[in-house]
């Protein structure tokens, strides 16, 4: 008698066969687009789909815990190989919940208003219509709107979005890949920490430029793999987690876009804010801390190590250059 898929009972009622993966088959390069040119680059700590919800929350702490991964030997991507099923990862993102985002949401909106003032002040953008992708809480999509832009969000957790909307911000429950909102109608795309969670990030950018106007910018947010901590850190670095199978750097994110018909126009090193309370809990695998005294918890720290890239791109703009304030990648 065959022995049947085991499977594993996860939050909210669903259920994840555990599938075993097998090797990609003349695979090509995500970012650049190169056939056979993926070499190992470093081995995983699993390789089957046997995962549950909580391991890719915003914020999961299961630092150096990822996918076997390879590199292209032409432009530096590094990502998931064998790649999990785009199919496994999306039911994951759809039911996952995160109550520990939800407590930080306040501090994080501090992040998301950098980018909006960078949007204004340093390229000179506007206020028009905004479509954060991966909008979680609808955080961005608040402070966005509170800054002048018509912003709307769309986000895979059913939970997640429908918190958001609750709190009156208008956040759709949709995966980018499957969303049939307006062709061409954004001024303003931003990926936050989410480029880096898809299977196909060329076939994702892609479907996000159809709703891009002409001239539009696209705001990436992700790890940069050739950075220092990445380095120093090595297989301990905080990115390094089960929720990411995708780890661009400035080459292979600057070939991804131009291979699309972008261009980038400024780049810059991305700061966070996180509570202290927040912080402390990282160093305990994600467990607060009970000694921080009550009245340090919420004090607000920025944390830039240099190993996020924040992108900004233009698409079907002829004066597309590197923006004020900007650095060419």
């Amino acid at each position: 008698m065959k022995n049947k898929p085991a499977r594993k009972r996860v939050s909210e009622g669903v259920e994840i066969r555990r599938e075993l993966l097998g090797p990609d088959e003349a695979r090509s390069c995500p970012a650049c687009g190169a056939l056979g040119t993926l070499v190992p680059f470093r081995g995983g700590d699993f390789q089957g789909a046997d995962l549950r919800p909580d391991d890719v929350r915003i914020t999961d702490a299961q630092y150096g815990r990822c996918w076997p991964l390879g590199r292209c030997r032409r432009c530096g991507m590094v990502t998931a190989h064998p790649m999990p099923p785009a199919e496994l990862l999306g039911r994951l993102y759809e039911a996952v919940e995160d109550p520990t985002y939800a407590a930080e949401a306040p501090f994080r909106r501090r992040n998301f208003e950098r980018i909006l003032r960078f949007l204004t002040d340093r390229l000179g953008l506007r206020p028009g219509r905004l479509l954060d992708v991966g909008a979680a809480l609808g955080v961005l999509v608040e402070a966005a709107r509170a800054a002048g832009w018509e912003a709307y969000g769309i986000e895979p957790s059913r939970a997640m979005a429908e918190a958001a909307r609750r709190r009156g911000i208008p956040v759709e429950t949709a995966r980018l890949e499957t969303w049939d909102g307006p062709v061409h109608a954004f001024d303003v795309i931003t990926l936050l920490d989410v480029i880096e969670h898809v299977p196909e990030p060329d076939r994702f950018l892609a479907k996000a430029l159809r709703h891009l106007r002409p001239g539009g910018v696209v705001c990436i947010v992700t790890p940069d793999v050739t950075s220092v901590a990445a380095r120093l850190l090595g297989r301990r670095w905080w990115h390094y987690r089960p929720g990411h199978v995708q780890f661009f750097s400035p080459r292979s994110l600057r070939c991804l876009i131009e291979r699309l018909g972008g261009r980038v126009v400024a780049r810059r090193r991305y700061c966070w804010f996180f509570s202290l309370d927040f912080l402390f809990s990282r160093f305990h695998g994600g467990r607060p801390v009970s000694w921080l005294p009550e009245r340090c918890r919420r004090w607000v720290l920025p944390v830039n190590l240099r190993d996020s890239l924040e992108v900004y791109a233009r698409w079907g703009h002829p004066e597309s250059s590197v923006g004020p304030g900007g650095a060419s990648i």
